[in-house]
């Protein structure tokens, strides 16, 4: 998403693997700044997460042998979904968000269905839980 085009597809584990700073303490992660800059030209969100290792990250870079980060389900990793949705929805985003946990070392073959499952309660539970509509008369 570093220079995307429009429009945009966002995943927030590519992000998250981009801007990750080391030994800077409490700065905004790299996705939550490439999505408040690409927000109102994302068209699709890809629901997948990652979990960093941020030692290796830090000692040995990206080309850290075995990798320095999993892919997860969301709700499993270091994204912060309930930011990513809030800035979406503040930017009027009404799109899918499509799962996409086969990548996950833990929740996969047998497991990939419990994965998927709670991939989707911990983003409904983000988004702010069960839609409840208002009361007719706070509107007539």
């Amino acid at each position: 998403m570093l220079d995307a085009p429009s429009p945009a597809d966002y995943p927030p584990p590519h992000d998250i693997r981009i801007g990750t700073l080391c030994g800077r303490g409490k700065e905004i992660p790299g996705y939550v700044r490439q999505l408040r800059q690409w927000a109102p030209k994302v068209l699709h969100v890809h629901g997948k997460d990652a979990t960093l290792d941020p030692h290796l990250l830090c000692t040995q870079g990206v080309f850290a042998r075995g990798g320095y980060h999993q892919d997860r389900h969301p709700g499993l990793g270091d994204c912060n979904w309930t930011d990513i949705l809030s800035i979406l929805r503040s930017h009027r985003y009404t799109g899918t968000i499509d799962i996409e946990c086969w990548h996950d070392p833990i929740y996969r073959k047998e497991l990939e269905m419990t994965g998927q499952v709670h991939a989707l309660r911990h983003l409904q539970q983000a988004r702010g839980g069960r839609y409840i509509p208002p009361p007719q008369e706070i509107w007539s």
